[in-house]
């Protein structure tokens, strides 16, 4: 007999527990998108019968999923500031953490004027098409060093509208920018330490996205090596590991001593900062 909508979302949250923080949501979001339904729909259809293909491929779904799989990489989208993003193994799944990032930005920067905005290791596109969506007037240069993560930010782009407002350019930081003027920066480089790659909830994600070097600055330290060089720019946003605060601080104090730093907070952990010169 088929299993009820009810009974499959029980049994396929059990089986992701051990890879999951939030396993019944991971088996939902896995049969609504089989399903191509709304998860409105999905939780007022309990006692429904699927089909028998649908039910197999939901559990192939969970099967991935227990594997280590993240849900995001099976459904191939994740939204991000309301933006609905393709993504896969070859870019790193926009987190919540990068969206505060975004909106510390669209705080700090004023919006009145048509700023040149580079987004530094844009993976996905998440922060540059962001910026482009809610504010028109930024024109957007998007770096990385992995061609595949490019045209996958630029495949985004094109998707949603935003192509001629977001130049990808292919390079290691800021190299790709050169001489041109630039008004803000904004980074979500790699800031993890080894011991942290380990966590099976990344295994899935490119370590080229991830891994920060002996103490998950190395990035980080390179960008503020080339941004201290330059006399363009007036904001600088970074995020980083909570647990880097202290050090990334007062690296960003020494290098600019004069400028203003703001916090970047989710009310519990912070998550980087904005210098504003």
């Amino acid at each position: 007999m088929r299993q009820t909508v009810s009974q499959l979302l029980t049994r396929a949250a059990a089986r992701v527990t051990t890879v999951s923080d939030s396993p019944r949501l991971d088996a939902e979001v896995l049969l609504a998108f089989v399903l191509g339904w709304e998860r409105t729909r999905l939780l007022a259809a309990g006692s429904t019968r699927i089909s028998r293909r649908a039910e197999a491929k939901f559990g192939q779904l969970i099967q991935r999923r227990a594997a280590g799989t993240p849900v995001a990489y099976l459904t191939g989208n994740k939204e991000f500031f309301g933006l609905s993003l393709t993504v896969n193994p070859t870019v790193l799944i926009p987190r919540p953490a990068t969206e505060l990032l975004v909106e510390a930005v669209l705080t700090a920067v004023p919006n009145d004027q048509p700023l040149v905005v580079a987004d530094i290791g844009t993976g996905s596109g998440a922060i540059a098409l962001a910026l482009a969506k809610q504010r028109p007037q930024y024109r957007m240069i998007a770096t990385d060093r992995s061609l595949l993560a490019l045209r996958t930010a630029a495949s985004n782009a094109e998707r949603l509208g935003l192509s001629a407002q977001v130049d990808f350019r292919f390079g290691s930081l800021l190299q790709p920018v050169g001489g041109e003027t630039i008004d803000v920066i904004i980074a979500n480089l790699p800031y993890l330490q080894p011991n942290q790659l380990d966590d099976q909830t990344i295994r899935a994600e490119p370590a080229i996205a991830l891994d920060g070097g002996r103490d998950g600055l190395a990035w980080i330290r390179s960008l503020w090596s080339q941004v201290a060089d330059r006399r363009d720019w007036r904001w600088l946003a970074i995020e980083c590991d909570p647990g880097q605060r202290s050090t990334s601080t007062v690296a960003a104090r020494r290098l600019w001593p004069k400028a203003k730093l703001q916090a970047i907070s989710d009310g519990r952990w912070w998550h980087g900062f904005v210098v504003e010169r």
